[in-house]
């Protein structure tokens, strides 16, 4: 046989050697290896460069695409070893060859395609490769045709086939955000319910491709196992999907901070393969981010309008791409041509005002309040001016455009106010709401419902505020004693980091001090809140203006994205972070605290006789007054160096000198908390004081079981840094003003729960409130929260029913003032000393119930949560609430 004969055999036999031999991407010819696995698996060739056009464009793109499938064909990870066993390959050369990957991928349609010899009979096998929506567009090239220079130079055409275009699918529902945008709901487990822009500003744009073709982005957001969406998905072609509503937040930017505040729009296409994006892509595009910039007010530039690759990684900073590093939308993405075609769109909408989330009204001082905002916004157009109201009253300031607060001052004392921020311009006018707020001189709260966080790396020394809001300003009028307390879900992300909350005050503008703290441990405890609690005392001069801070840090170096503050998702709302001043005269307060490290010393067998005196030089005392009670507070840091022995804290009264009488007791959890403080807070009332004696209070402290010396601590901190302050504190108030009820009973939880429904805790753990005038309801929970069964966090709240307005016998007749998670993720039968406080107005002449309620954060068997500490032969830790009325 001549050379040139057996040449021409081996050609005609090329097609079969190429489709068993592996032959790579860079050394073989695109439509060569088309043809050959045509061939071999007598595959019509269009249907081939047709599926491989759709997903790749006809060039090898090493890595897989949205919903995982790899090369040209798409080949799915749940379909790689069938496609292998069809065609002999090995499973992994499937990803990386793209001879090999084409070959599979015929072999694969070869074996779903029934009978009929025309391209039609097909597209039930291209569906079974790629999935219906993805097959529409491979038929839609068939019609098309398509044709292109490869990055390798290589030129290929398909070229258009007559292709019956079948049944018309049924027209999918349009848009109510954006109508020229379809509308295919992606799986709810891919996003956020939420409630945007009142409960996050909506002010980026966040651009992205889809690593694969439109269909294939679509129905990878349908999947529920996908956790990850996006608000719009664009083709090539021009063609858009909303997928998530703009009010809810879409998974997309791998950082939650941008999720929250951001629309992501998906492009079909890969970021680092040339010639994906095209005209009629940009234009579709820039339409939807101009109709967001009319809408909401986000401007049209790079601050604003930006890519994947700008997003922060929220756990390292330096690094971008959002937790995943990623790149998209790519250096082939044309960013001057698309800010020119979204900011001409932009320009000839309308541009009225927009205002976020909600306005904040603060009781700053007697008589006055303080409403701030964020800034009103505008497309293109200037917002022309701001109006506020108060009501009663009907009391109205007008501002510039540019205005972000505003201060009333000679409101009523006692009175309700609320106030509604207006802007205004020539497109039209914008209005949010407050919450209502009670001017008084003694009782002033902040409150934010939203996931707080150290975003940035924090040396273990530095305090950051993290949420301005969180702020108090007053200036009384004479000397007084502020009781100021913070109540915050605090939590990690990595175990070993515990997180530190602090209080700090300035008095005319001085620096600022920090004059109580305490630690939440992370051990071994992520994801697992610590319902903290912050509580510290300060003299107040009159006619001084002092500023009320809560800051966080964290205890030792640590990243950012470690310290978290406020439980629950986006989709239950997060558990409220609050700040509360109450002044007093200083001859109804006393105080002490000590800033040092305690432990206990000595054996203790554990026992309910065992407690031992925490420190003589911590007690207080009171005078007794006909007609008051005494309200007694002890706040500490604890925690043990040996797993399994929790820390029980107690507070003691004598009468003139008499026998030590327990008022109240909490455990702290150390079964897989070593060196993990717990920010521990017990409470008690003492009613019925009589006049000419005196009341000495104590904080007393035991293990839970026989324990030697050295395990049981109080303090957080080193030498070095210093420790956190125990403290203890009495108040005398008005015995009609302080409203207790307790019950030391073990509780068990007996429902299964889905982990949504509150149920109240124990009925006999009420209290009634009917105010002569109206006033303000500081009410405070305090319960031993724990599991046995790990990975169920315990939700404890506080609620409150109007009884002149309702019955009071469902659960949807209340309001809920606040609540708290205990976390047990690594702790079952680690107690934890959990409190929980909320503020509500009162009316005058108007009864109102307060109870406690609890659930589970997730879905939980009944008796999975526990409430209330110790044994029955030990007697039980009380479950309290506590309601003073200001």
């Amino acid at each position: 046989m001549s050379r040139r004969s057996i040449f021409l055999v081996l050609l005609a036999f090329l097609p079969a050697l190429l489709s068993v031999q592996g032959t790579s991407a860079a050394n073989l010819s695109f439509g060569v290896a088309m043809q050959s696995a045509a061939a071999a698996r007598q595959v019509p060739l269009p249907i081939v460069e047709a599926v491989a056009w759709v997903n790749s464009r006809w060039e090898w793109i090493p890595q897989p695409s949205v919903d995982g499938g790899v090369g040209p064909m798409n080949i799915h990870p749940y379909d790689l070893e069938l496609a292998a066993s069809l065609s002999g390959h090995d499973p992994a050369l499937l990803r990386t060859d793209l001879s090999a990957n084409l070959d599979a991928g015929a072999a694969f349609l070869a074996h779903y395609h029934g009978s009929g010899t025309d391209l039609a009979s097909w597209r039930p096998a291209v569906a079974m490769l790629l999935g219906d929506g993805a097959a529409t567009e491979v038929f839609d090239a068939l019609r098309s045709g398509a044709s292109r220079v490869t990055n390798e130079g290589e030129a290929i055409s398909l070229t258009p086939q007559s292709v019956p275009a079948g049944k018309a699918p049924a027209a999918l529902p349009r848009s109510g955000d954006y109508p020229p945008a379809n509308w295919v709901a992606a799986s709810p487990a891919n996003y956020s319910s939420a409630n945007r822009p009142h409960d996050w500003p909506i002010d980026l744009i966040v651009i992205h491709d889809t690593e694969g073709s439109y269909a294939s982005a679509i129905a990878e957001f349908q999947n529920p196992a996908a956790q990850s969406s996006a608000h719009f998905v664009v083709s090539t072609g021009g063609a858009i999907t909303q997928m998530v509503r703009e009010q809810d937040v879409a998974w997309h930017a791998g950082n939650w901070d941008y999720n929250t505040r951001s629309v992501g729009i998906e492009h079909e296409g890969y970021a680092w393969s040339c010639c994906w994006y095209t005209t009629a892509q940009y234009n579709a595009s820039a339409g939807i981010s101009a109709s967001i910039c009319s809408r909401f007010g986000v401007p049209m530039d790079r601050s604003h309008v930006i890519g994947h690759s700008d997003v922060p990684d929220p756990n390292n900073p330096g690094l971008y791409g959002g937790s995943g590093h990623h790149t998209d939308p790519g250096p082939y993405w044309n960013w001057s041509y698309y800010m020119a075609t979204a900011q001409a769109d932009a320009n000839a909408l309308p541009s009225p005002p927009h205002l976020m989330t909600y306005a904040h009204a603060v009781a700053s001082s007697p008589e006055a309040v303080t409403v701030t905002w964020l800034a009103a916004r505008s497309c293109h157009a200037p917002v022309d001016g701001i109006t506020i109201t108060a009501q009663p009253g009907n009391i109205v300031q007008s501002l510039p455009g540019t205005a972000t607060s505003a201060t009333f001052t000679g409101l009523q004392d006692r009175t309700n106010y609320t106030f509604t921020v207006t802007a205004h311009n020539g497109y039209g006018t914008d209005t949010i709401g407050s919450n209502q707020v009670q001017v008084t001189a003694t009782t002033f709260t902040v409150t934010s419902y939203s996931s707080l966080h150290l975003g940035q790396d924090n040396d273990g020394a530095t305090w950051v505020e993290v949420d301005p809001t969180l702020r108090i300003t007053t200036k009384p009028t004479v000397n007084q004693y502020a009781i100021v307390s913070a109540n915050i879900d605090l939590w990690t992300t990595r175990p070993g980091y515990n997180q530190d909350v602090g209080i700090f005050i300035s008095d005319n503008n001085g620096s600022e001090q920090l004059f109580g703290w305490k630690e939440s441990g992370g051990f071994a405890g992520t994801y697992s809140p610590n319902a903290a609690f912050v509580q510290t005392v300060a003299s107040l001069l009159a006619g001084h203006t002092y500023v009320f801070k809560l800051k966080l840090k964290s205890n030792i170096p640590a990243p950012g994205g470690t310290v978290y503050a406020g439980a629950g998702t986006a989709d239950t709302g997060f558990s409220p972070t609050r700040l509360t001043v109450h002044l007093l005269p200083p001859a109804d307060v006393a105080t002490s605290t000590g800033w040092r490290s305690y432990h206990l010393d000595g054996y203790n067998d554990g026992g309910f006789g065992s407690w031992v005196e925490i420190d003589p030089g911590l007690r207080v005392n009171l005078a007794g007054v006909a007609g008051e009670t005494a309200l007694v507070t002890g706040n500490l840091d604890l925690w043990t160096t040996h797993p399994g022995y929790n820390q029980d804290v107690g507070i003691f009264a004598s009468d003139n000198g008499g026998p030590d009488r327990q008022l109240a007791w909490k455990e702290s959890g150390g079964f897989a908390g070593t060196y993990s403080p717990n920010a521990a807070f017990v409470q008690a009332a003492l009613g019925g004081l009589q006049a000419g004696h005196n009341y000495t209070f104590k904080l007393k402290w035991k293990p839970n079981i026989a324990a030697g010396g050295g395990i049981v601590y109080a303090g957080a901190g080193t030498t070095s840094t210093g420790f956190s302050p125990t403290r203890l504190t009495a108040v005398l108030e008005p015995a009609a003003n302080v409203l207790a009820t307790s019950n030391s009973t073990h509780y068990g939880y007996p429902y299964d729960d889905d982990g949504s429904t509150w149920y109240e805790l124990v009925p006999t753990v009420r209290v009634n409130a009917r105010p002569g005038v109206s006033s303000i309801a500081v009410a405070s929970g305090n319960a031993d929260l724990w599991t046995a069964t790990a990975g169920y966090n315990q939700d404890l709240a506080i609620f409150a029913c109007d009884l002149n307005a309702y019955s009071c016998t469902s659960i949807s007749q209340y309001v809920e003032l606040g609540w708290k998670e205990s976390g047990g993720f690594a702790g079952t039968y680690s107690p934890n000393a959990a409190s929980v406080q909320g503020v509500l107005p009162l009316l005058a002449g108007h009864s109102y119930l307060f109870g406690l309620f609890w659930k589970p954060n997730i879905a939980a068997p009944a008796s999975a949560l526990n409430a209330g500490a110790g044994t029955s032969s030990t007697q039980f830790s009380p479950t309290s609430l506590v309601v003073e009325v200001t």
